[in-house]
């Protein structure tokens, strides 16, 4: 009668002579893989990582960090074999992974950018600083419209809430603008302090209203009235109000 250890080592020199026969372990069967058959041995592994994803998954990654040297180099070889392939497969996991993970996305991209422009020579930032100043003198509605989203951001969530409050009121009639009276199109609108807040004027109901992009980006944080005066004839709109 053998002893449990004396059933192990002779289980352990059958294995060993012979190679091409495994057992199929969870599996009342036998199964003979030649294992010095590349193409056998590539379906089972294939069939492997079908059945059991996460095992797979899991060493992979334990494999990578143990060999980043090697891991680099089978990745060097696999993008030259078929770059467009390649650059595919890499773009899906990426957007994959920055769907999953925001945050994360958002600041490796900051560090990103930061290090890449870092990285670069003197003269192409100071390059960039001028082109930065004439696109600026170019577009001052787009300008207008940047420091005016920082100016509200800090009680952004306070003034949705109170601007749905006006568009439920006003949902049963036409939208229009609170100083031209024009009607709006779709979601072609601003949403507008009638006192600016750098003039301490407060996100409430009474001081808010839905505004044309050409009021909006006109008026500032300049008075309502004074504003509506001094635009009376360039605009002619008020006449006809």
């Amino acid at each position: 009668m053998l002893t449990t250890e004396e059933k192990r080592i002779k289980k352990h020199h059958y294995y060993l002579s012979h190679p091409g026969k495994v057992q199929n372990a969870g599996k009342n069967k036998r199964r003979c893989i030649d294992w010095s058959d590349p193409e056998q041995v590539r379906l089972y592994n294939n069939e492997y990582r079908e059945t059991h994803r996460e095992e797979a998954a899991s060493a992979i990654r334990k494999w990578r960090r143990e060999n980043p040297e090697r891991d680099m180099e089978i990745f060097r070889k696999w993008f030259a074999k078929d770059p467009i392939h390649a650059k595919e497969v890499r773009r899906r996991a990426k957007k994959k992974w920055e769907a999953e993970h925001p945050i994360e996305a958002k600041e490796s991209k900051r560090r990103s950018d930061k290090k890449r422009y870092d990285n670069r020579s003197q003269e192409a930032k100071a390059r960039d600083n001028v082109n930065h100043r004439q696109w600026a003198r170019n577009h001052p509605e787009a300008i207008k419209a940047k420091k005016a989203k920082r100016r509200v951001a800090g009680d952004i969530a306070d003034v949705d809430l109170k601007l749905t409050k006006i568009l439920n009121i006003q949902k049963h009639v036409q939208l229009k603008c609170e100083y031209c009276k024009r009607p709006i199109v779709g979601n072609n609108w601003h949403p507008d302090h009638i006192v600016a807040v750098t003039k301490n004027g407060k996100s409430e109901l009474t001081n808010l209203c839905i505004a044309c992009p050409r009021c909006n980006l006109s008026k500032g944080n300049r008075d309502v009235d004074l504003w509506l005066w001094n635009k009376q004839n360039e605009w002619g709109w008020l006449k006809a109000i």
